[in-house]
C-alpha cells in the first residue's frame, strides 16, 4: 500500500515538477516601435506540435508558462502584417525572446491564409479573423460580421446567430448593442470571440450565445466623425445615427446619438373569440403605429499610467403608439346575430438614465482588478383602451381603459479579477451583485411594490492541452424577491459549465458543451396588472411564478475547406431537460379567460442543426441553415409535442464597389405554454455602392405577415393575425459617411460592463 501512494504521488507531482519554465517577449511594428495588440503567437514543439496559444496584451506582450525543457518554434502573425518565428533551442531555463518585430504587408492577401481557411477553436469559444473580403462587405462592422457563416442580420437590424439564437454583444469587453457595432469600421476588429453557448460569467443574463468583438489600434489625437441614415420613402420607417470621438494619449471622449422610428399608416388586426357557441369575430381596416427608439451617450476615459478609468451617461427612450381600428359581428350558432366596431389603442412610453462608473488596474502584465458600478433610473407607463359599440340589432357599448405607471431604480456592481498565467492558462473569479425596486400604480388595481437584491459569484479555468482545450466555470447565484404581499422568496441557484473543444486539424473540430441555466422571472411578470385583449379574455401577471432550471447539453461539429474557407460546414445536436419552466397558460375565471405566466411541468427539448457556407468563386456566398427542434411537455390544459423547423439562406455577391445581399427566412410556428406564434415569410434584398468614406444603397423588405398568435382550451380558443401592409414592399434609402485624422495609438479597454434593461413593462403592455 505504501508503494502505491508513493507511486501516486510521485506520478502526480513529477510533470508538475518538470514544467517550471516559462518564454516571454513582445511583438511590436518593425517601423513605428508601436506595440501589436491581438497579435497572434503559437508556440511550437520540437517543430512539429502547436502545445499552446495567446496573443499579445495592450503591451505588445505574451508569455508562456509551465513549458517542460525542449525545443520550441515561435510564430507570430498578425492581419496586415507580414508573420515572423523565432527560435528556441533546448529551454533550461526562463528565456526572454525580446521584440519581434512585424513588417506591414504590401498587400493583404496574406490575411487571408493567416485567418479565416483555418478554425481558431477552443474549449469554450471560437476565435474569428475577418478575411480582406469580409471586411470589405457592407459599409460597417455588423454588416461584415453578419456576413459570417455563424451570424446573420435580421429583417430589425438585430444580429443574431445563424440559427436564430439572441446575442449579447460585447464590444472591447463593454456590452454594447447593434447601433454601436454600425458605429465600427470593419477594418477596427481586430478579431471577434464567439461564444456559440454562454460562458458563466454571462450565464445569468439569459442570452443564446455571446459575441465579443475586439478592436485595433485607436488614434492618437484623433478626431473622428460617423453618420449614417436608412430612411424609406415609401413610409414612416427609418433609423439615424451620428458619432463622434476625440482621442489622445490619454484621454478618450465619445458622444453618439440614435434614433429608430416607425410611422405605419396600414396596420390590421384580424382577431376571433370563441366562447363556447358564442364567436367574437374582428375584422381589421387601416390602423396606425408610431413609435420611436432613441439612445443617447456621452463617455470619457482616461488613462492614468497603466490603469483606465471611464465614466458613461445614457439615456433611452421608447414612445409608441398603436391603435387597431376594426368591424366586429357575433355569431351564435354560427348565425350572425350582431354587428358593430371596435377601437384597441395601446400607449407606452418609457424613458430612463443610466451612469456607468469603470475602473481597472494592472498588477502586472497577466493579472488585473476590475470594478465597474451602475446605476439606472427608469420611468414607464401604458394605457390600455378597449372599446366595442354594437350596432345592431340595439346599439351597446363595452369600453375598458387601464393605466399603468412604473418607477423603478437599480444598482449593479461587478468586480473581476483575470490572470492569464496560471498554471499554463487563464482564470477568471468575479462577484456581482444588483439591487432593483419597481414601484407600480394601476387604475385597476392596488400599488404594487417590488424590489429583488442578488448576488452572483462566479469563476472559470481554461487550458489547452496540445489539440484539447477545456474551460470548467461555476456560477453560485442568491437571488431574494420580496413580492407585493410583503413576503419573500430566496432562490439559491447554481450554475455549472463545462465546455471541451477537440481540434483534429486545423480545418476541423468537435465541442461539447453541458450547463445547467436557471431562469429567473423578471419583476414585470410578477405584478398582478391587467392588459384587456377582448371584453371576457385579459392577460395578467404572476406574482408567485417561480424559478426555473434548464439541463442543456450540445455537440457541435466544424469544418471548414479550401481557401478563404470555400466550405464551412457545422451539424450540431442538443438536448435540454427544462424543470417547471415558466410559460404562458390560458385559465378561466367563471366567463372569462386569464392568459398568465405558470410554472408547467417538466419540459423535453431535441433538437438537430445544419450550417452551411459555400463559396464558389470568390464574389458569391452562398449560406443556407436549417434547424429541428422537438418539444415535448404539457399544461393542465393540454399535452403539447410540437415540432419547429427553421430554415432560411442567404446570396451575398460582392464584385469591386458594388455589393449586392438578398436573405429569406422561411414561416416557423413557435409554442410557449398554451400559446403558438406563427412568423411568416419574410425577405429583404440591399444593393449598396461602397467608395472609400461613402456608402449608398438601396434596400427592400417584405414582411407583411409578421405574426399570428393562437391557443386554445375547453370551450374557449383565440387566433390574433397581424397584417403590416406596409411592409408588403418597403423601400428605403442609405447613406454612410466616416471622416477621420489622426495618428494611430491604443488605449486599454474596459473588462467589465452592466447595464439594466427592465422598465416594469412585458410584452403584452408595450406598443410594438
Amino acid at each position: 500500500m505504501k508503494q502505491l501512494i508513493l507511486f501516486l504521488f510521485i506520478f502526480a507531482t513529477t510533470p508538475l515538477a518538470a514544467q517550471n519554465f516559462s518564454i516571454h517577449g513582445r511583438v511590436k511594428n518593425a517601423v513605428t516601435q508601436i506595440a501589436i495588440v491581438n497579435a497572434t503567437v503559437d508556440l511550437i514543439r520540437d517543430s512539429t506540435q502547436t502545445v499552446a496559444k495567446t496573443v499579445t496584451n495592450a503591451q505588445g506582450d505574451f508569455a508562456f508558462h509551465g513549458l517542460p525543457s525542449a525545443s520550441y518554434r515561435i510564430t507570430v502573425s498578425s492581419i496586415g502584417y507580414e508573420p515572423t518565428q523565432a527560435m528556441v533551442q533546448h529551454l533550461i531555463a526562463d528565456y526572454d525572446a525580446g521584440t519581434l518585430l512585424l513588417h506591414e504587408e504590401s498587400t493583404t492577401l496574406q490575411e487571408v491564409k493567416v485567418t479565416s481557411d483555418m478554425l481558431w477553436s477552443y474549449g469554450n469559444h471560437d476565435e474569428i479573423y475577418l478575411s480582406k473580403r469580409e471586411r470589405e462587405v457592407g459599409s460597417n462592422a455588423l454588416d461584415a460580421i453578419s456576413a459570417l457563416p455563424q451570424f446573420h442580420k435580421g429583417i430589425d437590424d438585430k444580429l443574431y446567430t445563424a440559427l436564430g439564437s439572441t446575442l449579447l454583444i460585447v464590444i472591447d469587453d463593454r456590452r454594447a448593442t447593434e447601433q454601436q457595432l454600425m458605429m465600427l469600421r470593419a477594418e477596427d476588429v481586430a478579431k471577434l470571440a464567439y461564444y456559440s453557448n454562454p460562458p458563466v460569467r454571462y450565464a445569468q443574463e439569459g442570452v443564446g450565445a455571446v459575441l465579443e468583438v475586439k478592436t485595433r489600434k485607436k488614434k492618437e489625437r484623433n478626431y473622428f466623425f460617423y453618420l449614417n441614415t436608412k430612411n424609406s420613402f415609401t413610409t414612416g420607417y427609418g433609423t439615424d445615427q451620428a458619432s463622434f470621438s476625440y482621442t489622445d494619449s490619454l484621454n478618450q471622449l465619445y458622444a453618439a446619438y440614435f434614433i429608430d422610428y416607425r410611422g405605419l399608416r396600414d396596420n390590421r388586426m384580424n382577431n376571433s373569440y370563441r366562447y363556447g357557441e358564442t364567436e367574437n369575430i374582428y375584422e381589421g381596416s387601416p390602423g396606425k403605429y408610431s413609435g420611436q427608439y432613441h439612445i443617447g451617450l456621452v463617455s470619457y476615459q482616461r488613462n492614468i499610467k497603466r490603469n483606465v478609468l471611464y465614466a458613461m451617461l445614457e439615456y433611452r427612450a421608447n414612445p409608441g403608439l398603436q391603435h387597431y381600428s376594426q368591424s366586429f359581428s357575433t355569431l351564435l350558432n354560427r348565425q350572425q346575430t350582431q354587428w358593430g366596431s371596435s377601437d384597441r389603442v395601446l400607449r407606452s412610453y418609457y424613458d430612463g438614465f443610466t451612469f456607468d462608473l469603470y475602473f481597472m488596474h494592472p498588477f502586472t502584465e497577466h493579472r488585473s482588478f476590475s470594478v465597474n458600478v451602475v446605476n439606472t433610473f427608469f420611468t414607464s407607463k401604458s394605457d390600455n383602451i378597449f372599446l366595442r359599440a354594437m350596432l345592431e340589432p340595439q346599439a351597446t357599448f363595452y369600453l375598458f381603459e387601464n393605466n399603468i405607471k412604473n418607477r423603478s431604480y437599480s444598482f449593479i456592481g461587478e468586480t473581476l479579477y483575470t490572470d492569464e498565467a496560471l498554471l499554463g492558462g487563464k482564470w477568471n473569479v468575479g462577484a456581482y451583485v444588483s439591487y432593483k425596486n419597481l414601484l407600480q400604480t394601476s387604475s385597476q388595481l392596488e400599488d404594487t411594490k417590488l424590489h429583488y437584491l442578488r448576488g452572483y459569484f462566479y469563476t472559470d479555468f481554461s487550458k489547452t492541452w496540445g489539440n484539447l482545450s477545456s474551460t470548467f466555470g461555476i456560477g453560485l447565484d442568491d437571488t431574494q424577491f420580496t413580492l407585493i404581499d410583503g413576503t419573500t422568496h430566496n432562490y439559491l441557484l447554481f450554475r455549472p459549465l463545462l465546455s471541451l473543444n477537440y481540434n483534429f486539424t486545423k480545418r476541423s473540430s468537435l465541442r461539447y458543451y453541458a450547463a445547467i441555466q436557471p431562469t429567473i422571472p423578471e419583476m414585470g411578470e410578477l405584478t398582478n396588472s391587467i392588459v384587456t385583449i377582448e371584453d371576457h379574455f385579459f392577460a395578467m401577471g404572476n406574482p408567485a411564478l417561480a424559478t426555473s432550471h434548464t439541463f442543456h447539453n450540445q455537440f457541435t461539429w466544424q469544418y471548414r475547406a479550401g481557401q478563404s474557407g470555400k466550405v464551412y460546414l457545422s451539424p450540431s445536436a442538443f438536448f435540454d431537460y427544462r424543470s417547471k419552466p415558466q410559460a404562458s397558460v390560458l385559465m378561466t375565471d367563471g366567463s372569462d379567460v386569464y392568459k398568465t405566466y405558470l410554472n408547467i411541468g417538466d419540459m423535453k427539448v431535441y433538437g438537430a442543426a445544419l450550417n452551411l457556407t459555400w463559396q464558389p468563386w470568390q464574389w458569391l456566398n452562398l449560406q443556407p441553415h436549417y434547424q429541428y427542434s422537438f418539444y415535448d411537455y404539457a399544461t393542465s390544459n393540454a399535452r403539447v409535442r410540437h415540432i419547429v423547423h427553421s430554415a432560411g439562406g442567404s446570396v451575398q455577391v460582392v464584385y469591386k464597389e458594388f455589393q449586392f445581399y438578398w436573405f429569406a427566412n422561411l414561416p416557423l410556428t413557435t409554442v410557449d405554454g398554451d400559446i403558438y406564434e406563427k412568423m411568416g415569410f419574410q425577405t429583404a434584398a440591399r444593393v449598396t455602392w461602397k467608395h472609400e468614406n461613402f456608402t449608398v444603397g438601396a434596400e427592400w423588405l417584405y414582411n407583411p405577415y409578421p405574426s399570428e398568435v393562437y391557443g386554445k382550451l375547453n370551450n374557449f380558443n383565440f387566433d390574433e393575425e397581424t397584417v403590416w401592409n406596409n411592409f408588403r414592399h418597403l423601400i428605403d434609402i442609405q447613406f454612410t459617411y466616416r471622416f477621420s485624422i489622426g495618428k494611430e495609438f491604443y488605449h486599454a479597454q474596459k473588462r467589465i460592463s452592466n447595464s439594466d434593461n427592465d422598465t416594469g413593462l412585458t410584452k403584452d403592455n408595450t406598443a410594438k
